[in-house]
């Protein structure tokens, strides 16, 4: 079955970076900057499908994208997919007809319906090649071609560059809207240089004059904070600002204030001097990104669309709040140590550095969309403790969850994107997990949205420390995205921030590309590798690959130890207890964990098998068997007999400024234990009926 939403709906081709883009749910018009209160619906109606079509249930596929049609009447995939359930059911006339309104309304893939399986039936018919030919020709004069045609809005260097619904389309998948302009020639010329007030402003000014570095024409400036903090464009000639229209800020959605949501086909920087600050769920923009599988997948479209946003910590990174409260690391954004205004001394190291570039190498790296990686580079290559220090490129020291002003280097930011030619470009890193243990839920853990805590995204694995296990381990590939010519590449693994000692990386191929990595259980509180007088409760590693002039910007495998619990292992590194309740008032990311009032002492046979533990709720105490069921009634020889299921769920405070607990609740499911042995000690549970 080759439906539209069964495939891989968006991401990066490796081997030449380019977008995933067969026919994204995207809609524009008149109502565009709305569609973001549709999402959750639209998520829904997207997972009933796709349920049904992995459960080959072509009239539960119908009903769904029946109900995308209602709720989307122009979208042509889910007009796309309907045809497919109708053909797949025999409906051969309906199929015909909705596959005719899904190219009216845009669907061009002529090459997906040709050789689409579900269509195998009415390949021959006059009417689906009548389709194939409608969405070949192109469309008539002043007739739009469905949901996703747009007027890119013409934008001047220096200029402003107007979000519309015109030059808007609601991108379902992605979450995001993209907005399209185009620009005129330009070339810097002698009044430009002479304009120019950034940093270096002699070395730049020059280069502008002289025509050795490109400037910032064709490059957007994108602030996300009504003005709070705003960047002086005029310092930058040729930077245009982007101006949301009054049905963008007349939304409800508010899609122009706060954490960017956009995509532009222009490069972008951009920032947001905002936070969240009230109730339980108080971050910085930066962390409620980061802890969002959602929002992750977008900051990597807005990394490889050359879009670079600065957002300050705020709270998230203080000695007398929670130290570093980042659960995650990326490279996709800088993160500013400090609240308003602290972005300022970034966008304008960042917006000289992409004026730096000459024009071949901008060229070069906006027409393959690394000037995002390659910025983040030069940024994290020429803080003042990394250019003082050999080899601390590959430490800590240079990717930091969070950045210090006092760490910036601007003249020297500059200067390295000036010298740098199309040659040299770095390389962009991605990584992919081959394998990894599987801690299992109501056993292993009891938190219960596992897939909200970690993800994986392309520059950026991120998992929660789940578990009782003394380590977790993962096999990890590591792959490169190079301009044309790049050859011989080195790999290079790091431990950012945790302690090495607990931390084992195994090269599984000889270059070192791919690695076994081994991190062992971080007690939470260890040092930030920022500010050793932060405490943190993250482990980064690294990857790096090296074209023989730059390293390029990390690959980051972030880990997160949860702080509203207390273990103890044994000398065997056998778990003992785990102690929630005395860890409850503890800060850890809510988004990530709920808080629990119970503590679990684990037991063992004389060898040392887990057989199950004991809970202590206060003065009440539960047995669980090695399993996670809760022990009923137990035979002569102690061992459980009859045990029953239990469920873990989160219970909200009466107190909007606290977060939720987590509550254990008992299972209508009961099981009979059977044992191999009066030696077994462990056992096997039978459901009952």
């Amino acid at each position: 079955m080759n439906c539209v939403r069964c495939t891989l709906r968006s991401g990066v081709v490796l081997a030449a970076l380019a977008f995933l883009t067969v026919e994204p749910a995207a809609a524009a018009g008149a109502n565009v900057f709305t569609m973001p209160a549709l999402y959750d619906r639209f998520a829904a109606i997207k997972s009933d499908m796709i349920q049904a079509i992995q459960a080959k249930d072509h009239a539960a596929m119908e009903d769904a994208c029946r109900a995308g049609r209602a709720l989307l009447p122009e979208d042509p995939t889910f007009a796309y997919n309907l045809a497919c359930a109708l053909a797949l059911q025999g409906k051969e006339r309906e199929a015909l007809d909705t596959l005719r309104t899904a190219v009216a309304l845009g669907f061009r893939n002529t090459e997906m319906i040709r050789a689409d399986s579900d269509f195998a039936t009415l390949r021959g018919h006059p009417d689906f090649i009548a389709a194939i030919a409608e969405a070949e020709a192109p469309p008539a004069a002043g007739v739009a071609r469905g949901m996703q045609d747009v007027t890119p809005a013409l934008v001047a260097p220096g200029g402003e560059a107007w979000v519309t619904s015109t030059n808007t389309v609601w991108d379902f998948d992605g979450a995001q809207f993209k907005s399209f302009f185009t620009t005129p020639p330009y070339e810097p010329s002698a009044t430009a240089a002479g304009a120019y007030k950034g940093p270096a402003q002699p070395l730049l000014a020059d280069w502008l004059r002289t025509g050795r570095a490109a400037g910032n024409a064709g490059d957007l400036y994108d602030n996300r904070d009504e003005g709070h903090s705003r960047l002086a464009v005029a310092d930058f000639p040729g930077l245009a600002r982007v101006i949301y229209g009054p049905e963008a800020r007349n939304a409800g959605t508010r899609p122009h204030y706060g954490a960017a949501l956009f995509l532009y086909n222009l490069p972008t920087l951009g920032n947001s001097s905002t936070a969240l600050t009230q109730g339980p769920f108080w971050r910085s923009q930066a962390r409620m990104l980061l802890v969002n599988p959602l929002r992750v997948a977008g900051l990597f479209n807005q990394y490889v669309s050359n879009h670079i946003y600065v957002y300050p910590a705020h709270q998230d990174f203080l000695a007398e709040k929670e130290g570093d409260a980042f659960p995650f690391n990326a490279p996709y954004l800088v993160v500013s140590r400090g609240s308003s205004g602290s972005d300022q001394p970034f966008l304008r190291a960042i917006a000289a550095t992409m004026a730096a570039f000459t024009p071949e190498t901008k060229r070069a790296l906006v027409q393959n969309r690394l000037l995002a990686p390659t910025v983040q580079m030069i940024l994290r290559a020429t803080q003042r403790p990394v250019a003082a220090a050999a080899d601390a490129y590959f430490t800590g020291a240079a990717h930091p969850a969070v950045f210090a002003q006092t760490n910036l280097d601007e003249e020297a930011m500059v200067r390295m994107a000036n010298g740098m030619t199309s040659n040299t470009v770095p390389p962009l890193v991605t990584l992919r997990v081959l394998g990894e243990q599987q801690a299992i839920h109501g056993r292993d853990f009891f938190d219960g949205f596992p897939a909200a805590a970690h993800y994986d995204s392309p520059a950026c694995v991120a998992r929660v420390f789940r578990g009782v296990g003394w380590s977790n381990t993962l096999a990890v590939a590591a792959q490169a995205v190079t301009l044309p010519g790049a050859t011989n590449l080195t790999w290079r693994w790091a431990v950012l921030q945790g302690d090495p000692a607990k931390v084992a990386i195994r090269p599984l191929t000889p270059s070192g590309q791919a690695v076994e990595i081994t991190v062992a259980y971080h007690e939470p509180g260890f040092p930030s590798a920022a500010d050793p007088a932060l405490r943190a409760s993250r482990v980064d590693i690294g990857a790096f690959a090296h074209n023989g002039t730059h390293p390029s910007a990390p690959a980051i495998l972030s880990i997160y130890f949860l702080n509203n619990e207390a273990r103890a292992y044994s000398d065997d590194r056998r778990i003992l207890w785990v102690d929630y309740a005395s860890a409850s008032g503890r800060y850890v990311d809510p988004a990530l964990s709920y808080r629990r009032n119970w503590k679990d002492v684990y037991r063992y046979d004389d060898q040392n098998r887990l057989t199950g533990w004991v809970r202590h709720h206060g003065a009440l105490r539960e047995s669980f068997t090695p399993h996670g069921l809760l022990v009923e009634t137990r035979d002569p020889r102690g061992r459980a007999k009859t045990a029953r299921a239990v469920r873990y769920l989160p219970r909200s405070s009466a107190n909007e400024n606290v977060p939720p607990d987590l509550v254990q609740v008992k299972d209508q499911r009961t099981f009979t234990y059977v044992y191999a042995s009066s030696e077994d000690t462990i056992g096997r549970p039978v459901a009952d009926d």
